[in-house]
């Protein structure tokens, strides 16, 4: 009997190992996508999407049945010593606004009032990852913020 238990045991502890590392792997990809964000300030360029004035961009239908939307004025840190940065960065940023303004309008419409309100951190931490995406380079936005919000 101690010979049947022994093979289980180790299935047992080789079943914990692996899910260990898997749990490592994932909190290490995640710190490599959260390095972008720790730009210092002095490294910062901020940039005010919409020349600093609120949009508002529909949500996506909730449960409520109800039509939700959100009135962000929405601000950039652009990275300078991003890759990109003389291509893109500081006074070129406003050449590209449309573009920006589409992009983040196109990533807040995916999600609902729920999502928004329960997680912002989410929202804006996608929408600095398809900016980055967009613009070629994921260190150029460092991070995105709400200078003011509000949902509905």
């Amino acid at each position: 009997m101690v010979f049947a238990v022994v093979p289980e045991v180790n299935n047992v502890n080789s079943l914990i190992s692996k899910v260990a590392q898997a749990i490592d792997l994932d909190t290490a990809a995640g710190n490599e996508l959260d390095l972008a964000s720790t730009v210092s300030i002095d490294k910062i360029n901020a940039y005010g999407v919409n020349g600093g004035e609120t949009m508002t961009v529909n949500l996506r239908d909730s449960a409520d049945g109800k039509d939700h939307f959100i009135v962000a004025s929405i601000t950039l840190s652009e990275n300078t010593e991003s890759e990109v940065y003389g291509t893109y960065g500081g006074d070129k940023t406003a050449t590209y606004d449309a573009q920006i303004k589409a992009k983040i309008n196109s990533t807040v419409s995916k999600y609902t009032i729920e999502e928004v309100k329960d997680n912002p951190d989410a929202l804006l931490t996608d929408i600095r990852d398809q900016l980055n995406i967009m613009f070629g380079d994921n260190t150029f936005i460092a991070e995105v913020g709400f200078a003011s919000v509000t949902y509905q």
